[in-house]
């Protein structure tokens, strides 16, 4: 007994039949009960005619079906082929061409060279992950500019210290990434660039006062108060542990630093459990510099006049070196 299809079923299946997505035993059982049964074939015919989707034999559906494969492989070789080029492009950026060094992230060592007229200058990045690389050393009338660039540490670039030496006859300042490393024969030492990078406006900036005072290396537990209510705006250092009367200096130093470092500070005061206690304020500053750049002048052959304000060694990197030679700290 032959199996027919009824009409439900066929026309349930009619979309897959049009679109020639009927496997070959249900196609061939769809054309017989369409041959026989007027109503079904109406439908049929217009779902074609509504559709507009022409019948293919089977060649064209199996030429359909490759040529929709071959697209397939070639999207997907253009995908692959997209993603290669840009980890190739994130590799050469991060190994080979790497983003410009910045002066705070990368360590100088200035020493003496063979001759008066020389200095060493050896460079380490701060980041044990990157390395300087392309280091590129430039004149520019009395000043030298040395710049590089950051890469990821690689067998191409493997972590090394980087080193180079200068001639400066007729040389006024050296520049590395951005700031002055030697001016006029003053070496700045990195404590100085670190200080002048955590400069504060004003004394009532809790967390960046701290962070001056952290960067000066006192090294004595303190507590720290602020007196921002009116002027002299103050800062008021407990420390928690007495203070050898030899490293008295240092706080005294370091208050000078403070009163030059932030700019509307103008008294500086400190104690400690042993009862040593101080203050010191901008006049007081100002007349113990006049005094010390004199004995330093005398002690070290040099011709350094006191500036007209304590705020004015804050003004930059090279002035601010001075006033720490001569403080000592």
């Amino acid at each position: 007994m032959k199996f027919e299809l009824p009409c439900a079923v066929v026309r349930d299946l009619l979309p897959s039949y049009v679109e020639n997505l009927t496997e070959a035993e249900t196609t061939a059982l769809l054309r017989c009960h369409l041959d026989q049964c007027r109503d079904c074939r109406s439908h049929y015919e217009a779902m074609v005619e509504g559709t507009k989707i022409p019948q293919a034999d089977s060649k064209e559906v199996d030429y359909l079906k490759t040529v929709r494969k071959k697209h397939r492989k070639r999207i997907i070789k253009a995908v692959i082929a997209a993603v290669i080029l840009v980890l190739s492009a994130v590799f050469a950026q991060l190994f080979l061409i790497g983003t410009p060094a910045g002066a705070d992230s990368v360590a100088a060592q200035v020493t003496p060279g063979a001759t008066v007229d020389a200095i060493s200058l050896s460079f380490l990045n701060a980041d044990s992950v990157r390395v300087l690389t392309d280091l590129q050393i430039q004149t520019i009338d009395d000043v030298i500019e040395i710049t590089a660039r950051n890469v990821l540490v690689s067998p191409i670039h493997p972590s090394e210290e980087v080193s180079v030496s200068l001639n400066l006859s007729g040389i006024r300042e050296v520049r590395a990434f951005g700031e002055t490393i030697w001016k006029d024969g003053i070496v700045i030492e990195g404590h100085t660039l670190r200080l002048m990078r955590n400069q504060t406006e004003f004394t009532g900036n809790a967390s960046e006062v701290n962070k001056l005072i952290r960067n000066m290396d006192l090294d004595v537990p303190h507590t720290l108060e602020l007196q921002t209510k009116q002027e002299p705006y103050g800062i008021v250092l407990h420390f928690t542990n007495p203070i050898a009367e030899n490293r008295r200096f240092l706080i005294e130093g370091s208050a000078c630093l403070l009163l030059s470092l932030v700019d509307n500070l103008g008294e500086v005061s400190w104690d400690d459990p042993s009862g040593y206690c101080d203050s010191l304020t901008l006049k007081d500053a100002e007349n113990m510099l006049s005094l010390m750049t004199d004995s330093y002048n005398q002690s070290n052959h040099t011709q350094f006049a006191p500036l007209e304000s304590i705020k004015d060694y804050g003004a930059d990197a090279y002035h601010l070196q001075i006033l720490r030679n001569i403080l000592g700290v």
